[in-house]
């Protein structure tokens, strides 16, 4: 081993990489993001208002010592497909 081995390996052992620089963190979003993320967080926050709960109404029936009661939804937002 001569000396410049040595100090090649000195200096291999001493080496650290260069800090990096400083950088300001932001977001930075598309058009379509800026559009699309807030009609994404709107959907759960209609559901937990109400917008999307079925209503129901109630018709009742009497005949004699009978009586029916129904409850059926007023709106159906789905197409039933037979099987």
């Amino acid at each position: 081993m001569t000396n410049q081995e040595g100090f090649v390996e000195q200096q291999e052992e001493d080496a650290q990489p260069p800090q990096p620089p400083p950088i300001k963190k932001r977001f930075q979003f598309t058009k379509a993001q800026l559009i699309g993320v807030p009609l994404i967080l709107l959907i759960p926050i209609l559901a937990l208002i109400g917008v999307f709960d079925a209503h129901l109404e109630r018709t009742t029936a009497v005949a004699g010592d009978l009586q029916v009661t129904v409850e059926y939804p007023t709106s159906v937002r789905y197409k039933f497909r037979p099987l």
